[in-house]
């Protein structure tokens, strides 16, 4: 990552169809923005994946890269549609090849949207340019699981249709067949002509048609062929298959429409109602330029667990707890301190509370932060069961009388896309602090 001083940007692609990774050195950058040394591998992972060692151990993949030596400091980790967009801003990319007219889609006040269409997922954010060049979010990131691997697994229920499911699953446990098999989809899926009469020919594993017979008997591949309903739409030729393009478009049909869907219900949103720009579209740029995003929307409500009054009309009874004064509370009430679809501006937004202890004279202060991916309107009641836990800050409070409840400050800080929370005791410099998060 390259900061004030650091001469190198490195980007890293844990991607789900191949991964890599760029860099480009300030000399580079300064010179030619979108020049970039890559390499890729066909490395199927995601930030949540574990690797495994000879070993058996396991770690996470994020872990990995800190166990590389990479410190934490200078790791950032960026929406892909995000670091497209600053790709986009330093390549001769302009409103005319879409209109004719040379007007750049960075100019002040434009609006446009970014759609990542990834192996996984499809990632979608939409921005308008500030003033100043960068760019302020104007709705939370949103997307869905319909990239490529939703048009492999239309391309396996084919495969399924043409040899049976038994010898498809048979198969894929040999794990190096089943690797080039993919690979030949993978580059098969970027060739397909749009004639719906043409035939793609495809070259499969043999190993595929060795199991067919194994599991067929007398009945060749061909005969099974002229008995379906693919007669005159797959061709058997010397271990390679000649598949009507019609069929091979129908694979994308579901990544399609859903993607249309989305963005059809996404461009209907009163904040998105002047978007004229759509971009389908690395992010070694973001290194030298970290500070090119100015907002986002966040994409989750953030907040804390509180013990309030109860009230026997809004709150569940198996919540209630009875206080040592006879008063009756009610337990894990999510509180938010952000909500979801809020604009935060990055390095700059921080969000503080006060709270006070649950009871007189503790001197252990536990405040446990929760996230929920939807808004939390005011009045409605939510609780912590329904939320995911971020992390826990524990506070030693040092400053109390034994009749006297700690008063806690709870702070969130955002950076980039990073969050850090802390907790303050009231009134002293005694604080603490959870290792900052990724969000969402």
């Amino acid at each position: 990552m390259s900061t004030s001083g650091k001469l190198i940007s490195v980007a890293i692609d844990f991607g789900t169809t191949f991964s890599g990774y760029a860099y480009s050195t300030k000399g580079d950058f300064k010179q030619d923005p979108a020049k970039a040394e890559t390499e890729y591998a066909s490395l199927k992972v995601t930030t949540t994946t574990t690797f495994r060692d000879e070993n058996g151990s396991s770690m996470n993949a994020l872990k990995v890269v800190s166990a590389a030596g990479i410190p934490e400091n200078r790791l950032i980790l960026v929406y892909e549609p995000e670091a497209a967009a600053l790709f986009c801003k330093h390549t001769p990319f302009s409103k005319e090849a879409l209109t004719g007219k040379e007007e750049s889609i960075f100019s002040e006040g434009s609006k446009f949207m970014i759609i990542d269409l990834g192996g996984g997922t499809i990632d979608i954010t939409s921005h308008e340019v500030n003033c100043d060049g960068r760019l302020d979010a104007l709705v939370e990131p949103s997307g869905g699981p319909w990239g490529g691997v939703l048009v492999d697994a239309k391309w396996y229920n084919l495969l399924e249709e043409l040899f049976g499911s038994d010898v498809v699953n048979e198969f894929c446990e040999d794990f190096t067949d089943k690797l080039d098999l993919d690979r030949v989809i993978e580059v098969k899926k970027r060739v397909i002509r749009p004639s719906e009469t043409e035939f793609t020919r495809v070259k499969f594993p043999t190993l595929l048609f060795e199991i067919f017979a194994e599991k067929n008997g007398n009945m060749s591949f061909q005969q099974k062929l002229n008995n379906s309903k693919f007669e005159n739409k797959v061709k058997y030729k010397r271990g390679s298959l000649e598949i009507l393009n019609k069929l091979l478009q129908e694979t994308f049909c579901d990544s399609v429409s859903n993607m249309t869907a989305h963005v059809q219900r996404e461009l209907s949103r009163e904040e998105l109602k002047d978007i004229k720009t759509l971009i389908l579209v690395g992010a070694v740029i973001f290194g030298h330029c970290k500070d090119f995003i100015k907002s986002h929307k966040l994409p989750y409500s953030y907040g804390v667990s509180t013990t309030v009054p109860f009230d026997v009309n809004i709150h569940k009874e198996v919540f209630k707890t009875v206080m040592k004064n006879g008063s009756l509370m009610c337990n894990d009430i999510f509180h938010p301190l952000v909500r979801k679809g809020e604009k935060i501006v990055v390095e700059e937004t921080t969000r503080e509370e006060l709270f006070r202890s649950p009871k007189p004279g503790m001197l252990h202060v536990e405040v446990d932060i929760y996230k929920i991916p939807q808004d939390v309107t005011p009045g409605s009641v939510l609780y912590t069961i329904d939320c995911k836990r971020v992390c826990t800050l524990n506070l030693a409070v040092e400053n109390i009388q034994c009749d006297e409840k700690a008063t806690v400050i709870v702070q969130m800080q955002f950076g980039g896309t990073r969050i850090e929370f802390s907790a303050k005791e009231f009134g002293t410099d005694n604080s603490v602090s959870c290792k900052p998060r990724w969000f969402p």
